[in-house]
């Protein structure tokens, strides 16, 4: 956090989104690997909690939008990186499009969008 709060400050704050849209692409490209039995479309949402244990942030809730899903996210360790981890565990290999906000301290909130 501290190298990001000083390339931000240095760079100014496009850093955000161009981190968040790298992270999904490296996880995007990690999750194929991972061997998944008979997944259903709810456990893509219980994927969030990962973040909880891993002291990342705590997924508060989840609700459908009218073309995805939107989720917040409450103490998000990083909010770009949180926000590209959420939008690639969401969208599983979905073509997608995400914007995320700090809609107040300590709180993200994510919109996705399926393609």
């Amino acid at each position: 956090n501290a190298a990001y709060a000083e390339i931000k400050a240095k760079t100014g704050n496009w850093i955000d989104d161009f981190l968040a849209s790298e992270t999904k692409s490296m996880v995007d490209g990690l999750l194929p690997g991972l061997e998944w039995k008979r997944r259903r479309p709810e456990e893509r949402i219980r994927d969030l909690f990962f973040l909880a244990y891993r002291g990342m942030g705590n997924p508060v809730f989840t609700e459908p939008s009218e073309d995805g899903i939107r989720v917040r996210i409450e103490n998000p360790f990083n909010y770009p990186i949180v926000a590209g981890i959420v939008a690639s565990f969401l969208a599983r290999g979905r073509p997608s499009t995400f914007e995320w906000e700090r809609s107040m301290p300590g709180r993200m909130e994510l919109n996705l969008h399926f393609l």
